[in-house]
């Protein structure tokens, strides 16, 4: 047997692997002596690391005990042991490492079955060198390939896995909330309406446990709605949104009451209806105080038409009884229900109620000037209709009795005080949907300052009784990020600040540009952090809090939004004095090198 010879025999040696690449160690595997060497010889030449075997056992041990052979080349006619037999063990002992099988004249069907079993190519012999380097080289560049695809299901299996925990995790949390609300009933219901989720709040009105109802129709609960009837009764309510509006249900008893009822459609990423989310309260109490008002109401106005000299006394009966109505919507609007989804949306209701409540004592305000202008008015009438003395000066007592003229100077300024109250609810409203807006699928450029005032607004109940909050906001270039995901970021870092402060304490937050760098930085006067728990702060589930006030969970998913922006996040602290962090963020977002894998884990998460 012949075999051509390396040519090109006076070209340099190639330099050694780079680190970071494959080992390219081979493992020559023939039977004759002269074609294991020349075709050891030019491997080597190519700067391949190369080890020889005359036997099939020796080849064996070789890959058991020294092993990271990228490619191995092997004669299919072996003595003891036959290629196919020989390729079998290798791809049991390593399914990455790629084999050559060399043939002679007649064994193309052997070839043929070496191909079936795993091997990546054949050569006839003699073979030729130039042919056997180019196929060395392709094999090395599809193990390449087959290791980079394993990392890439690697990462990707374990990014599943971390999403599939905080799915599971945000599922608990939905769920505890829907549970904890008890004032309010909340049913899910399939696109026909049959019930998926009936939570504690829908037990306790209608009086049924959730699996006598499961598989039901979330209409039968509703006055004078059969079984089977949905599509004609029943179709109106599920034609359209509604939102608080007043319906009449049935409980378990058959007693019939008055519901609050909002009905919103889940749509599928298609956007068909997939079901309906049915949320309400029992409205009966208030519905009846607001039926004895419109009686009031109508008598007082019988009576001042028949008896003027009564007015007053039913009047101030009026006023109580509208004190009473206003005392009770101010305690349904202050009841505890934005309790159940968490700390910080407490503390933005507790942020709307107090314009809101001004308001509504405005509007009561001006709806007493406007009975006391219709008294007046009707006064005027009469005037105008008898013409006499008395008459005139009956009506000028009244008018003073009836403070028109406080009534022309003041209602001016109570409307103005009622549109700043609802510019106060726009803002926090506008900061709380801009914090839990979705990110959108590509980074954008943002101001930073924009979220860090944003944030603030939002957590400014849970700071401002633990800690005075110092804002030193520098000018900042525009970063390119999802603002979002690092709303999140300050947001964790802000609370985690209240929570270090015992008693009450100082809570800094500073903004400035470094270079091509823009920083946030938080500093508290709190407890501090020892250095052993320093080491550890970052890693996923790791809490000093007391059980039930942290999941471990927020400086873990801080870094890593950080990180993926291609920033950094630093900490320093000292027991007893406080901890500062850092937020560095570049400004044009992830490196260059990377910001395509980094963007696209990114845009995941958005």
């Amino acid at each position: 047997m012949t075999v051509d010879a390396p040519k090109r025999l006076d070209s340099p040696r190639p330099p050694p692997p780079v680190a970071g690449e494959l080992r390219k160690r081979i493992l020559v595997v023939d039977d004759e002596a002269t074609i294991l060497q020349v075709i050891t010889q030019a491997m080597e030449f190519k700067g391949y690391a190369v080890r020889p075997a005359t036997e099939a056992q020796e080849a064996l041990r070789l890959f058991r005990e020294e092993g990271d052979f990228d490619v191995v080349i092997t004669d299919l006619v072996l003595p003891g042991i036959s290629g196919i037999e020989l390729l079998d063990e290798f791809k049991k002992l390593d399914p990455t490492c790629e084999v050559l099988v060399l043939t002679g004249f007649g064994s193309s069907d052997k070839a043929v079955e070496a191909l079936r079993r795993g091997a990546y190519d054949y050569l006839k012999k003699p073979t030729n060198i130039d042919e056997l380097f180019i196929a060395v080289e392709k094999a090395i560049e599809k193990k390449k390939l087959t290791l980079e695809n394993l990392n890439y299901r690697m990462r990707l299996e374990r990014l599943v896995e971390e999403r599939s925990q905080e799915l599971l995790k945000t599922q608990k949390f939905l769920h505890s909330v829907l549970e904890a609300s008890t004032e309010y009933f909340i049913v899910a219901s399939d696109a026909e309406g049959k019930i998926s989720l009936f939570n504690s709040g829908a037990e306790r009105l209608f009086g049924y446990q959730r699996e006598e109802v499961r598989g039901k129709k979330a209409i039968l609960f509703f006055s004078g709605k059969e079984d089977g009837n949905l599509s004609h009764q029943g179709s109106p309510l599920l034609e359209k949104s509604m939102i608080d509006e007043a319906h009449n249900v049935v409980t378990r008893e058959g007693r019939e009451i008055t519901v609050s009822l909002t009905i919103m459609p889940i749509l599928s990423e298609g956007g068909q209806t997939a079901g309906y989310i049915w949320m309400g309260k029992d409205i009966t109490e208030q519905l009846l105080m607001q039926a004895k008002l419109r009686d009031y109401a109508l008598n007082l106005e019988k009576l001042v038409a028949e008896r003027t000299g009564e007015i007053q006394e039913r009047h101030r009966e009026l006023e109580e009884t509208l004190h009473q109505l206003n005392s009770t919507q101010t305690q349904l609007l202050q009841s505890d229900k934005m309790a159940t989804i968490g700390q910080l949306a407490a503390g933005v209701a507790h942020e709307i109620n107090n314009p809101i409540g001004f308001i509504n004592s405005n509007l009561s305000t001006l709806k007493k000037y406007l009975l006391n202008i219709k008294d007046y008015c009707r006064a005027a009438d009469r005037v105008l209709d008898e013409g006499s003395a008395e008459a005139v000066e009956a009506l000028r007592q009244l008018k003073k009795f009836k403070k028109i003229d406080f009534i022309m100077d003041d209602v001016s300024s109570v409307i103005e005080e009622s549109i700043e109250g609802t510019d106060r609810v726009k803002t926090i409203v506008q900061d709380l949907k801009d914090f839990s807006h979705q990110d959108h699928g590509k980074m954008v450029e943002y101001d930073l300052n924009r979220c860090v005032k944003s944030t603030l607004n939002i957590v400014s109940n849970e700071l401002k009784y633990k800690a005075e909050i110092i804002q030193e906001l520098g000018q900042l270039p525009l970063v390119k990020c999802y603002p979002q995901q690092l709303n999140q970021v300050i947001m964790n870092l802000l609370v985690n600040a209240a929570h270090a402060i015992e008693g009450r304490g100082t809570i800094t937050v500073r903004t400035y540009a470094e270079a091509e760098e823009a920083v946030i930085e938080i500093s508290d006067t709190g407890i501090g952090i020892s250095q052993d728990h320093l080491k550890k702060i970052f890693e996923p589930f790791f809490t000093t809090k007391e059980t039930g006030k942290g999941t471990g969970l927020g400086l873990s998913v801080s870094y890593g939004i950080v990180s993926r922006h291609g920033g950094q996040i630093l900490v320093e602290s000292r027991v007893g004095r406080g901890t500062t962090f850092w937020v560095r963020l570049p400004r044009r977002g992830p490196d260059a090198g990377s910001s395509e894998t980094q963007e696209a884990t990114l845009a995941e998460m958005a």
